[in-house]
């Protein structure tokens, strides 16, 4: 058809020639009305679509289809992971309050027992980093979380409330765990281990794309921070 074209353009006719040469060649390029494989639905009236409109809308809408499923799942991720980073902060300020207002631990049994504080424990290796511990430092305490000896007052175990959201890692510190402390009546915050300038930050993240996170700080003055 292309060749056509340039054949009949190098004769120079006129604009009205060429018009009456494109509607002749797009009539013969036409299926032939009186076929039984006619391409048009509802011919008889003339009206309708053809096969090949019919297959580029329903390819448009899978296209979008597939487009709005995959933006709704990375926003749906966005806001785990924020919920996520947001009850550890809560949960974070929950153990320093329990601290500063030296609330006693209440076993299972309806037992009281005193602490030397509360403090909140992160584990980012692989198995435990889908959860962490809000922990009741057991006297005469040490500031640290120790599994066995102190109390775990609570479990958050996110891997099912929000699924494919993980602890990342933890920046300013050695290895892949950490406890932070909260004492009272004088308030001291205590980061184990040590924490590079006072400060440690924990970073969630799509397990999915580690790029994507959100981050925790907290840092020996008691502040937290979501970044």
């Amino acid at each position: 058809m292309v060749h056509s074209l340039v054949s009949f353009l190098k004769k120079g006719f006129t604009q009205h020639h060429f018009h009456i040469k494109i509607v002749s060649m797009f009539q013969n390029f036409q299926f032939n009305n009186n076929s039984k494989t006619k391409s048009r639905l509802f011919s008889e009236s003339g009206a309708g679509f053809t096969i090949i409109e019919m297959v580029v809308v329903v390819s448009i809408i899978t296209v979008l289809l597939a487009i709005t499923l995959s933006d709704f799942q990375q926003t749906k991720l966005q806001l785990s992971l924020s919920r996520v980073a947001y009850k550890f902060e809560q949960d974070t300020r929950r153990a320093q309050a329990f601290a500063l207002s030296s609330t006693p631990y209440i076993d299972p049994g309806g037992v009281s027992h005193p602490v030397a504080g509360y403090g909140i424990y992160v584990d980012s290796s692989s198995g435990n980093n889908k959860k962490y511990i809000i922990y009741a430092d057991a006297l005469p305490g040490n500031q640290h979380y120790d599994p066995g000896s102190d109390y775990p007052v609570e479990t958050n175990d996110f891997s099912s409330t929000e699924p494919g959201i993980i602890v990342k890692q933890m920046n300013n510190i050695t290895g892949s765990t950490a406890s932070i402390n909260f004492t009272a009546p004088i308030p001291v915050t205590t980061i184990t281990p040590t924490a590079t300038n006072n400060i440690v930050e924990v970073v969630f993240a799509f397990a999915s794309n580690l790029a994507k996170t959100r981050t925790v700080s907290i840092n020996t003055a008691g502040l937290v921070l979501v970044k």
